[in-house]
């Protein structure tokens, strides 16, 4: 009874670790499109429409210089509990230094867009994308 007990136990562990795997996986990449090239950057709802003169760029790591480009228009759906940051540029080959992270507004974004289409400085939008949903939306100076 013992020994019947004690494999079930383990089967029953086993099951559990190989659930917790499958439902643990999170696919994040990150879009990217520089603020003077951007015609259209509305919100509405829990869905933001982009268009660009460039195309965008798709990353699928925190790294420069492998982007993809996706097309000049993209419609992305928004996380409910959506988070806003400006940042610096990294000097170590990632789009956007994590120490240098400081929260604002979507108003604030809206705005370096404004200021980059009307030469006052550049800045570089990038939207953290987790399992299909924008998490995070951070405008990078240089």
């Amino acid at each position: 009874m013992k020994r019947l007990v004690s494999i079930a136990v383990c089967f029953i562990t086993i099951i559990s670790i190989a659930i917790t795997n499958i439902n643990a996986k999170t696919t994040t990449v990150y879009y990217g499109f520089y603020g003077s090239e951007t015609t259209v950057f509305k919100k509405k709802g829990n869905k933001l429409t982009v268009k660009v003169r460039s195309p965008i760029d798709y990353y699928k790591k925190n790294r420069l210089f492998t982007g993809k480009t996706k097309g000049k228009k993209k419609t992305f759906k928004l996380s409910k509990k959506i988070k806003y940051y400006s940042a610096e540029v990294d000097n170590h080959m990632r789009l956007y230094n994590p120490k240098s992270v400081k929260k604002g507004s979507l108003k604030k974004i809206k705005n370096s867009i404004k200021d980059a289409q009307n030469d006052y400085g550049e800045c570089y939008i990038i939207l953290v994308v987790k399992n299909g949903v924008a998490s995070k939306i951070l405008a990078c100076f240089s």
